[in-house]
């Protein structure tokens, strides 16, 4: 039985011990803290466990700013090749727009010039027309002037 309560007692001391207490100063609260958890200050920067590559997950704040001033830079040229290419795609839109504009015109050109060949043609068809009865007229002139130029000729001999 002695045995049983000097058990008892070993067991609720380090029960007791196991709990632990502790004090913080004034101002302070104390938190409890769960297997693994770790403590750091109020301005620490905490990473994943494996952000490095190997295991701690902190790293040294000079190799966080070299990395930020890279971001950063990157970020600039980032935001250059946008401006480029929004500058570039609305060149690309102006230029669509005065190809279409230049295309329309075209059309419209060749319209007109298909209209004036038509036209073109039809003059050089009425001119042909025209010149065939005025050769016609010629020839029936000629040949009326002939016939006019024998009557007279024969009018004076008969007078004679």
């Amino acid at each position: 039985m002695k045995i049983s309560v000097l058990i008892a007692i070993i067991f609720f001391t380090a029960n007791c011990a196991a709990q632990g207490s502790f004090t913080c100063n004034y101002g302070q609260r104390g938190a409890c803290l769960g297997y693994g958890d770790k403590v750091v200050d109020s301005n620490a920067a905490c990473f994943n466990q494996y952000a490095c590559g190997i295991g701690g997950g902190f790293v040294c704040k000079s190799k966080l700013d070299e990395a930020m001033d890279e971001y950063n830079t990157l970020v600039g040229k980032y935001n250059e090749l946008l401006t480029m290419h929004k500058e570039l795609a609305g060149t690309g839109s102006s230029l669509r727009d005065s190809y279409r504009a230049l295309e329309s015109a075209l059309g419209e050109c060749n319209r007109k010039y298909k209209r004036l060949e038509d036209e073109l043609s039809e003059s050089r068809e009425r001119l042909r027309r025209s010149l065939n009865e005025a050769s016609e007229l010629h020839s029936e002139n000629s040949r009326l002037m002939i016939e006019v130029a024998t009557l007279r000729q024969g009018k004076r001999k008969s007078k004679q």
